[in-house]
């Protein structure tokens, strides 16, 4: 499965609705969360059950900013429409694949 980039509240919202999804939010010009952007593919073909998505806080930081965001990135479990875990701003490769494989 492929990384799906939102850009819109719509989108978010859709997603939201999907299934099992793990979000990260991101923001313009983060080191951390440029350098967990490419595992984001490996994480979308081992977990194909899962959506992996990515949204930029700078798109519409009002709508996010009800995930409590305190670092980037963010990543967030959803499932069935409610957030069930949260991981915040650590971008060690493993730490963040093991975390996906909880949801």
């Amino acid at each position: 499965m492929e990384v799906k980039h939102l850009n819109s509240e719509s989108e978010l919202k859709e997603i939201i609705q999907s299934g099992k999804t793990v979000l990260m939010i991101h923001k313009t010009d983060c080191p951390f969360c440029e350098k967990a952007m490419p595992w984001l593919d490996d994480y979308a073909k081992e977990f194909s059950e899962i959506t992996i998505a990515t949204i930029n806080k700078d798109d519409i930081p009002n709508l996010l900013d009800a995930f409590n965001l305190v670092m980037y990135p963010t990543f967030v479990a959803i499932n069935g429409g409610q957030v069930v875990d949260t991981f915040y701003g650590n971008t060690d490769y493993e730490l963040v694949k093991e975390f996906i494989s909880k949801l």
